[in-house]
């Protein structure tokens, strides 16, 4: 008698395009829970020598060689600090502590004004180790501001003044012909400068005028007369909202530029979408770009006017919506990836609205359900089975990953499936086996971010006839529920 070998089943996913357009409502949400999730996510994500992966977690504890980036690490830790800020977890604390010793394990050299090794001292870096000096994490939490100063000082010292480290930055992102990076790159620089003050007021470096010298490198890169750098107005730009979001965050931190901050506000809510997102702009614009969205809501709160609190108002909204139920963003709200970055610089942005507003803030508008599901694993290899055979009984996990509640049916694709899968398979969420082809309403009212699981089994009738290799799949489609 013949075999039948690995036979395999592909699950897939399938989205009704049939959904209510707007079901969340005006009314209440707590913001303190989005910030927790998103810093236990990126607990949970850090790699075994205290950074972070560039781009998707890949859930990875093996490094590469050279190990974590170095131009990850502020940046995705603030997430985690503003976290532990919400609620002191033994998990935070242990990752910010590790975020300290990579800082410290991966010092930078500078030869020339070139750093010639890469180390741990971007501009988020700084701004995060003084905001680990303001905890009681480390022993002596004034080790994290020392070493955010050193790395400050040495990199200033290395390229000449605050004014050529900027306008070095500046000639690098225009060389890349990524002109609006020039703002959003130099903000964080002004506001490395002014943690560096606040915790060491009166220093002699002068860190409050070696902001305002940063944010005059900024003025002079928007709208320039020769039309060399950032267009304001030109909205085909890739990252035109940074550029934005840069220049009127340092303007209003250093207090002057008042006039074209007001200008640059104007723009900015112009471009902002109906839901509340910002758009990541360039030859063709993507949808809902939650990083861009993050920065904006920041610039918005720090300009302050009516008009643009109520903007990142709407803004922090619909960041708070699309978080999926594993704590991150997927970078264009309801598209994959995931990129850790993008998770910190949302949570971040909501805890500066949850510090402005308290631990309760009002939804200014509708926002649209997003309806998506995840299926896990995404192919079953039942083995080898013969005629009269029955397989083992194999898991599988489906997740709303969505913002509304959803109905999942499964249907075995009869064009891509051989018909043992398509007449005999069988699919259960109790103790009554049900055979297939279609199994309506499989699951029924699945609430965001919870899961089900299912079992899939596969009987082989006496008189099958063997074909060989059998392969099929599975669609699982998910629907709004009423």
């Amino acid at each position: 008698m013949k075999k039948l070998v690995s036979i395999l089943l592909t699950l897939a996913v399938a989205l009704s395009l049939l959904v209510v357009p707007a079901v969340v409502s005006a009314g209440t949400t707590d913001y303190t829970e989005a910030v927790l999730s998103a810093a236990d996510n990126l607990a949970a994500n850090q790699n075994t020598d205290g950074g972070f992966d560039w781009g998707q977690p890949d859930g990875d504890p093996d490094l590469p060689a050279a190990g974590s980036p170095t131009n990850t690490l502020g940046i995705t830790a603030m997430g985690i600090l503003e976290g532990y800020k919400l609620e002191d977890k033994v998990a935070y604390e242990t990752a910010l502590g590790n975020a300290y010793n990579y800082v410290v394990d991966n010092l930078p050299a500078y030869e020339s004004g070139v750093e010639t090794t890469k180390g741990a001292d971007s501009f988020p870096d700084v701004t995060f180790l003084i905001g680990l000096a303001n905890t009681p994490v480390l022993a002596t939490p004034s080790d994290a501001a020392d070493l955010a100063k050193a790395r400050w000082d040495t990199k200033v010292t290395a390229l000449g003044s605050a004014t050529l480290m900027a306008e070095s930055i500046r000639d690098t992102r225009h060389g890349q012909n990524y002109d609006s990076l020039i703002p959003w790159d130099l903000e964080a620089a002004v506001k490395a400068a002014l943690a560096l003050d606040a915790y060491f007021p009166g220093d002699s470096n002068d860190y409050p005028q070696q902001a305002k010298d940063i944010a005059a490198v900024i003025r002079n890169s928007v709208d320039d007369t020769a039309g060399t750098y950032f267009s304001s107005t030109d909205e085909t730009q890739e990252g035109y909202v940074c550029g934005l979001t840069g220049a009127i965050e340092a303007f209003v931190e250093v207090g002057e530029y008042s006039a074209k901050t007001t200008e640059l506000k104007a723009l900015l809510l112009d471009v902002q979408q109906d839901d509340g997102y910002w758009n990541w702009y360039g030859a063709s614009p993507a949808d809902k770009a939650v990083q861009d969205t993050a920065y904006a809501v920041m610039a918005l709160l720090r300009q302050g006017d009516n008009d643009a609190i109520a903007a990142a108002q709407k803004g922090a909204d619909w960041l708070v919506l699309s978080q999926y139920s594993g704590g991150g963003w997927y970078a264009e709200g309801d598209i994959a990836p995931e990129n850790l970055e993008v998770d910190s610089e949302a949570a971040w942005a909501i805890k500066v609205m949850l510090d402005e507003f308290g631990t309760t803030v009002s939804m200014t508008a509708d926002v649209p359900d997003i309806v998506a599901i995840s299926v896990d694993p995404t192919v079953i290899d039942f083995g080898t089975l013969l005629p009269g055979d029955t397989s083992d009984e194999k898991q599988v996990t489906v997740e709303n990953i969505g913002t509304h509640t959803v109905n999942v049916s499964a249907n075995v694709d009869a064009a891509s499936s051989t018909d043992l899968f398509y007449s005999n398979l069988q699919m259960v969420l109790s103790s009554t086996w049900t055979t297939g082809p279609n199994w309506t309403n499989v699951i029924t009212g699945l609430a965001m971010g919870k899961s089900q699981v299912t079992r899939i089994q596969l009987p082989v009738p006496d008189d099958y006839t063997p074909l060989g290799v059998e392969s099929g799949t599975l669609v699982f489609e998910a629907t709004a529920a009423a």
